[in-house]
């Protein structure tokens, strides 16, 4: 017999009007073959056996009830076998296995991400088979055996597969890793020793965004040929490898010059103000710990599941936790008549409800954190943009305020059609100027120069290029979604935030709520990832919400409302015109970028090559949908994938070898790399067989050499503050304000004070990301975290052993504890000796010494740039469109590299993120309504693990003379130079230029004349 499943009037597992044929009472004579959501879940691997051991070993299966049974509305009672315990409780028939699992058990080490079964972050084993879990109902989980992250660690003893991921720092943010985790332990169960396709397809259906796929291909690798006996070997092995050999080599005094440069060509230079006062890492200091390859702290807790981001929070820690969702527009409109919210308050289990009327920041840029809150938008407003928020509810269910949501009534009007979201570029036949009523205003250019561009152009001995680009929008798409819970005691609030920028929201909610600094407390210990994404304006809703309701309230997007309400980097046309003397030196370079390019879209031209006469032109236009904000590098990305394929067009103009033609023409730097950079990347790509363009051959299947050349600006040191608490116990804790995104700043920090220290990593542990610290720090990204807040640190951590090695005093037969008297008379800058603490030690540190430092904000307009150099061999299919990326290599300096392990996975993962973006990533937009219409991780196609090629990473060892450090900051420089590197690699197969990104199949073949 079947069971009839009520839905209620809202859709299962959060699908924001899809259909997946629920069976409702109305619908049961109709044709027995129709998709249903039941059907459709069992054909994704609902069913079926697989061979497991102990919790993740399969269960029998329990027959279909033998009587008919209707099940609905409101909650039936069910019963889950999860990780070898029995729960029951009581759910809504439409509630998934995941929303059970994480809402009513508190097992949230599966993440909830796209909630449609498209990124496999959700992963978990049913009766041994990976399956996601946001596709299967609670309901249909009855009778197997449900496996969690939770299941694989023993305490502190991780699976195999799991020492694995952290011994290959298979991870970034982490929020994607317990479910590749679990979809290989899928694999594993079935096959111990998968092939390497076989591994592949395992991960195929999981989505890294950060670009982590060569290290877990690693990780898997290692886990199906070590036996249990080996890893746990390795395991203890690995342990060991974190607690570093306890040395006290230190520079012995503050240097008035200091060594800097490539080990193999080193320089003195005369050490300015800005090396912080500390005695600087140069290439004479020899550290123990810094340099070195080390796992992330906390990378043990990603693959366990333990770490708590954002939509974690909730049981047990915040009982009567609501659930919150938001009514939104989907379309640009003009006028809101009203809006009436009675029926959605009178529904049971609503527990909160206001209507929402957005507006403009200060600065004419889009809303802050809820700025302008009322309980009923004016009438007549002359128009609303889109994606923008008119009412939310808090109700005990998610499932519940989605319903409440379709009771709301709103009266409005619709705009007329919108303009195509790919406009050409209009800054040479429009002027700027002020935006009348109906039309969008549009920023005034930034204008700068050098020389006389006009006239260099007319002058005589000159191969002149010139070309247009079109770039297309750019979302963060980070796999975490934008998530904030809000909590009220008494007039304080807690905020938890996904956000990378705790103390700036913590303003923005001072003034949207009214209320002192002092009340407010953002916390955001674990993000994953932001890739530039702004602060949250939901902060502000739910904080309404829960004081309305006097309950906590969460309030999380789904993959639509990120699309529609998350920062974006909006399309936009630019325009270069470059000339050269015929003997190949750069003559004049006039860029002009209009749309939505962005601020630092000029930028490469300035840094990377030496030309007398330049002229930039860059303006936003401020269309209300489509403001411009930060997404993964900014404009910088798009000015270097302009700039660099019209220097190939250019050297292809002239008969020079492209790679011949940058080196003439690079810039005037001290201890430029960029030539000895080109020509390693040369040879381990093969750039000698490189063809002329077009002589690639005459099959279908073409093959082309590109390269690209990239530059990250120092953006120099912003102000920051660090703690540092040495404990009687020996245990050290760094503490500040900023977050880790998930490139390794927790890790780095803590090395950072372990070698000042003269201690070993394990005995560090770094917090990170709450105001209540009262440490401020800049915004996590764009490279300055180290020039800021590795700086604060060191001097925090100088600040504490001088202060310990005041107090302390140790009998004179215990030589490997603590040296008495003041730090400037002890025979280096450490006023400790290695570690551990002796009984007399501790009993002189009743209470914990605290050390405290700061760095001032520095400019950063005489610093030396980080620099990226990329290679890429690819072949282009002229019959079917698609391009292939063989192999990459990736030569990247910045500066010196403090953690070897994490940077080169950093710079992999930034090769992958400009890949997606060179080949996949396109929002599609219609042109009459402005709607978004793929806002999901389906068909909003980004790079997989079955598309990523052979990475390899080198990295040019050097030091900088900006900092005591030696550190520049590697923000998004490896993504910097994929995109137009790829182009230019085609450019060379095909023997014609594509002017658009990405290089789709479609785009190809319309090149070749075939579409």
């Amino acid at each position: 017999m079947t069971r009839k499943i009520y839905s209620g009037s809202g859709q299962a597992d959060g699908c924001r009007g899809a259909d997946f044929g629920v069976d409702k009472p109305e619908d049961s004579s109709k044709d027995s073959s129709r998709l249903s959501r039941r059907k459709f879940l069992r054909a994704v691997g609902l069913g079926g056996t697989a061979p497991g051991q102990d919790a993740l070993a399969p269960a029998a299966l329990t027959s279909e009830p033998s009587a008919a049974a209707t099940l609905g509305p409101g909650a039936v009672p069910i019963k889950l076998r999860i990780n070898g315990k029995d729960y029951r409780l009581d759910v809504e028939p439409r509630v998934t296995l995941l929303d059970a699992m994480r809402d009513h058990l508190g097992l949230t080490g599966t993440k909830r991400a796209c909630n449609h079964g498209e990124c496999g972050a959700c992963t978990v084993l049913a009766d041994g088979r990976p399956i996601y879990a946001c596709t299967m109902l609670a309901l249909a989980a009855q009778g197997k055996e449900i496996a969690t992250i939770e299941a694989l660690a023993s305490g502190d003893q991780l699976d195999p597969l799991q020492a694995a991921f952290v011994k290959h720092d298979a991870l970034q943010c982490g929020f994607c890793t317990p479910g590749f985790v679990m979809a290989l332990k899928g694999v594993l169960l079935r096959n111990p020793h998968p092939s390497a396709d076989e591994v592949r397809l395992a991960i195929a259906g999981n989505l890294c965004p950060c670009g982590t796929y060569p290290r877990v291909l690693a990780a898997a690798a290692e886990a199906a040929k070590a036996s249990e006996s080996e890893s746990r070997s390795s395991r203890q092995s690995l342990m060991r490898s974190w607690a570093l050999e306890e040395r006290g080599h230190f520079v012995t005094a503050a240097k008035t010059a200091m060594m800097v440069g490539l080990p193999g060509d080193p320089r003195t230079v005369e050490v300015v103000p800005q090396n912080d006062g500390l005695p600087v890492w140069d290439l004479d200091y020899e550290p123990s710990i810094v340099g070195q390859e080390v796992p992330k702290l906390g990378a043990a807790d990603n693959t366990a599941g333990r770490t708590k981001y954002t939509d974690d929070v909730g049981l047990p820690e915040l009982p009567g936790l609501l659930h919150a969702k938001q009514l939104w527009f989907s379309y640009p409109l003009r006028g809101v008549e009203s809006i009436d919210i009675a029926k959605a308050q009178a529904l049971p289990g609503v527990k909160a409800i206001i209507a929402i009327q957005p507006a403009p920041g200060p600065s004419g840029g889009p809303p802050g954190a809820g700025e302008g809150l009322t309980s009923l938008p004016p009438a007549g407003r002359p128009s609303l943009p889109r994606g923008e928020v008119l009412a939310a509810v808090a109700a005990e269910t998610e499932a519940i305020a989605e319903d409440a949501l379709h009771l709301i009534e709103v009266k409005y009007a619709p705009l007329a059609p919108a303009a195509d979201a790919n406009h050409e570029m209009r800054a040479s036949v429009v002027p700027a100027q002020e935006g009348s009523e109906g039309t969008p205003a549009r920023a005034k250019p930034r204008v700068r120069e050098r020389g006389n561009v006009e006239q260099a152009f007319r002058g005589a001995d000159l191969v002149i290029h010139e070309g247009a680009f079109q770039i297309p929008a750019a979302y963060p798409v980070a796999l975490e979604p934008s998530a904030c819970v809000a909590a009220w005691e008494g007039e304080s609030l807690t905020i938890w935030a996904t956000t990378r920028e705790v103390f700036t929201l913590r303003n923005d909610l001072t003034k949207a709520l009214d209320i002192p600094a002092s009340h407010i407390r953002v916390i955001a210990e674990h993000v994953g990832d932001g890739f530039g994404a702004a602060a949250l304006r939901c902060a502000t809703i739910a904080a309404r919400l829960a004081k309305q309701a006097a309950r906590p309230v969460k309030l999380e997007h789904d993959r639509a409302e990120e699309a529609w309400l998350a920062a974006d980097r909006p399309p936009a046309t630019l325009r270069i015109k470059i000339a050269a003397r015929k003997d190949g030196t750069l003559h004049a370079i006039d860029f002009r970028a209009w749309g939505a390019a962005g601020a630092g879209a000029s930028a490469p031209i300035w840094m990377i090559y030496r030309c007398p006469n330049v002229r930039t032109e860059e303006a936003n236009d401020r269309a209300d949908e489509d403001w411009a904000m930060p997404a993964r590098a900014s404009g910088l990305r798009q000015g270097t994938c302009v700039l660099e394929q019209a220097m190939d067009e250019l050297a292809c103009q002239l008969q020079m070898d492209p790679l011949e033609f940058r080196c003439k023409n690079f810039a005037d730097h001290p201890f430029l790399p960029l030539e000895k950079m080109c020509q390693l990347g040369a040879e381990k790509v093969g750039w000698h067989a490189r063809r002329r363009r077009g002589d690639a051959g005459a099959g279908p299947l073409r093959r082309g050499l590109g390269m690209a050349v990239g530059a990250w600006p120092s953006l120099g040191a912003s102000f920051a503050q660090a703690m540092v608490r040495i404990y009687p116990d020996g245990s050290i804790e760094v503490v500040t304000g900023a977050q880790d995104l998930g490139a390794g700043t927790r890790t780095v920090l803590g090395m950072i004070a372990a070698e000042e220290l003269g201690v070993t990593l394990e005995k560090v542990k770094v917090s990170l990301g709450d105001t209540a610290c009262g440490l401020a720090a800049p915004p996590s990204g764009e490279g300055r975290m180290l020039s800021s807040l590795g700086v604060a640190v060191r001097r925090a951590s100088r600040d504490a052993k001088q202060k310990l090695s005041q107090k302390a005093v140790v009998a004179p037969s215990q030589p490997d504890g603590l040296v008495a008297g003041d730090a400037a008379s002890s025979p280096g800058p450490s006023a400790l000796r290695p570690l551990p603490w002796t009984p007399e030690a501790r009993e002189m540190l009743s209470t914990p010494v605290v050390g405290y430092g700061e760095s001032a904000e520095t400019r950063a307009d005489h610093k030396p740039p980080a620099w990226a150099v990329q290679f890429v061999d690819v072949s282009a299919d002229t019959e079917t469109g698609l391009v292939n990326v063989n192999k990459v290599v990736s030569l990247v300096e910045a500066g010196r590299v403090m953690n070897r392990l994490t940077f080169e996975t950093e710079l992999m993962g930034g090769v992958i993120r400009g890949l997606s973006a060179a080949l996949f990533e396109m929002p599609v937009v219609d042109r009459q309504t402005g709607r978004v219409l793929n806002p999901n991780q389906r068909d909003y196609k980004m790079l997989g693990a079955m598309e990523s090629p052979p990475i390899e990473a080198v990295i040019i060892d050097a030091v900088s003379p900006a900092n005591s450090l030696g550190v520049k900051g590697l923000g998004d420089l490896p993504m910097m130079p994929t995109a137009a590197a790829v182009a230019n690699a085609v450019a060379n197969a095909l023997g014609m230029r594509i002017g658009e990104l990405p290089l789709s199949p479609a785009g190809v073949l319309a090149a070749c004349g075939r579409l």
